[in-house]
């Protein structure tokens, strides 16, 4: 599991993932209940999971911006790192350099950042044999060829 000691996160990795299911999962529910209620002729019912999945987005996006106007900014110096916890680990991003390039009108900032898989932080049901890092994506490769 996601250590929050170690964590620079505003909220528990834990609460966070299983509010996401929760609020992802009552919303499934909630909006089968209406379109099922709608087609065998309940409107009071089809009308009351639609207000209930409606106001699950309000409460939703008020959270969202709420939080957002209470965060802050915060600036990493070179090298530092910053955490964004997945499922069952914690990603570490870090920039590593930073070149301009200036245009008549412009500027252009090139930034190279470095990606670190912190082992530290991996779940237990994890198998200890899986690489714990993925290869660079190869542009080549996704690119679709032209007719």
């Amino acid at each position: 599991m996601c250590n929050p000691h170690i964590s620079n996160m505003n909220f528990p990795p834990p609460a966070s993932v299983l509010g996401l299911l929760a609020a992802c999962g009552g919303t499934f529910v909630a909006a089968a209940t209406a379109l099922v209620a709608w087609f065998i002729r309940k409107p009071r019912i089809a009308r009351a999971m639609a207000l209930l999945v409606a106001a699950g987005a309000v409460v939703y996006f008020s959270l969202l911006f709420g939080l957002s106007l209470v965060s802050h900014d915060s600036v990493l110096k070179r090298g530092q790192e910053k955490y964004f916890c997945e499922i069952d680990c914690h990603l570490a991003y870090s920039v590593v350099e930073v070149k301009t390039e200036s245009a008549a009108v412009t500027t252009r900032y090139l930034v190279t950042l470095r990606t670190r898989f912190d082992e530290t932080t991996i779940s237990i049901h994890t198998p200890q044999g899986r690489p714990s890092h993925s290869e660079p994506p190869d542009p080549a490769a996704h690119r679709p060829e032209r007719a």
